[in-house]
């Protein structure tokens, strides 16, 4: 069960909240989704499974953790909620504001199940069996274009505790890192050698792991 990442050019969309109207007939409510989302969601999932067939993936009927970046354009004026200085650096920087993240997973989640569905032919895929990863919603750096970047990992393993404790050390998430170094132990023998790596994450965050059997 091997992780991929999966990017998809583009202005990143979210799922908007269903809407409500009456029948042609005028004799009873239905709910539908905005046409342009429909129409966005079905580009997407081509892309999607395009990128997937390059990848192992039918693991993740096992369960898949999906974790996502969202890159927005950057604008040319310093949004008022970034600080200055930060901006100033030409390199991303957070974009707190709407679209929601929940909303934004959804909306790619969503576009990814129609393909595994529909281009791949694989019915036992639910989105059901997706958990929510770190989600991040970014200004672009300068010269960067808007994409989304989707993070495909199984359950809890090793390899996707490495990959939250890259992330979290990234970041500078202190406590996330630690429970990843914590969960670690149950894969890595005490003394292994592949502790060494970790000696400078754990330090940064006060963490003891153990180097020796």
């Amino acid at each position: 069960m091997t992780p991929f990442t999966l990017t998809i050019p583009g202005m990143p969309k979210a799922a908007p909240r269903p809407r409500s109207g009456m029948n042609k007939a005028k004799t009873e409510s239905v709910t539908y989704n905005d046409p342009e989302y429909s129409k966005w969601k079905s580009g997407t999932a081509m892309v999607i499974s395009a990128n997937m067939k390059k990848h192992d993936w039918k693991w993740m009927i096992q369960g898949a953790r999906i974790s996502i970046d969202f890159i927005f354009p950057r604008t040319k004026k310093c949004p008022d909620k970034v600080n200055e200085s930060e901006w100033a650096t030409g390199g991303r920087v957070r974009r707190l504001c709407v679209p929601d993240c929940d909303n934004s997973w959804k909306g790619y989640v969503d576009a990814m199940t129609i393909g595994i569905k529909t281009t791949l032919r694989f019915p036992q895929w639910d989105d059901c069996m997706a958990e929510i990863g770190p989600t991040n919603r970014w200004y672009a750096a300068v010269g960067e274009l808007p994409h989304a970047v989707m993070y495909v990992e199984p359950l809890d393993n090793m390899y996707s505790l490495i990959s939250d404790l890259q992330r979290a050390n990234a970041h500078n998430y202190p406590n996330d890192a630690k429970r990843a170094l914590a969960a670690l132990e149950r894969y890595i023998p005490a003394g292994d050698m592949r502790w060494q790596g970790l000696v400078d994450v754990a330090a940064k965050v006060g963490a003891n792991i153990p180097l020796t059997a």
